[in-house]
């Protein structure tokens, strides 16, 4: 983040906020969102999924990645995990790019999507 501002690049915005607190983001081309939106709480975790996908604009580009229903920390109600169905569904305005489906069991289990997807430029 310091590197990105140190450089000068004026295109590039960061937030640091509560999902409780937001309530809209700017218009953006990439969004990028990794291991973050699983620790919204269960009352905001829908409009926030409808705040990110609504900031991008067509033809942009979403990075997420979140939490299966396997996963230790959903398991043990620390987290929201989503399914397959459910997360294709939440993003039924994008061309899914790229869809990885990473389950680890050790002595942890791991269970996570990693997804990268194109608003479509036809809505």
């Amino acid at each position: 983040k310091d590197k990105a501002r140190d450089r000068k690049h004026h295109n590039i915005e960061f937030m640091q906020k509560s999902f409780e607190d937001l309530a809209q983001l700017p218009e953006c081309d990439f969004l990028y969102c990794f291991h973050s939106l699983h620790f919204a709480g269960q009352a905001t975790y829908d409009s926030v999924w409808k705040v990110i996908t609504n900031s991008i604009v067509p033809d942009g580009i979403l990075a997420i990645s979140i939490f299966g229903e396997q996963d230790e920390m959903v398991l043990r109600n620390e987290a929201i995990g989503i399914s397959e169905p459910e997360i294709t569904d939440k993003l039924h305005g994008f061309n899914i790019c790229s869809f990885n489906n990473n389950k680890l069991n050790a002595s942890n289990s791991i269970h996570n999507f990693e997804v990268i997807a194109k608003k479509k430029s036809d809505l």
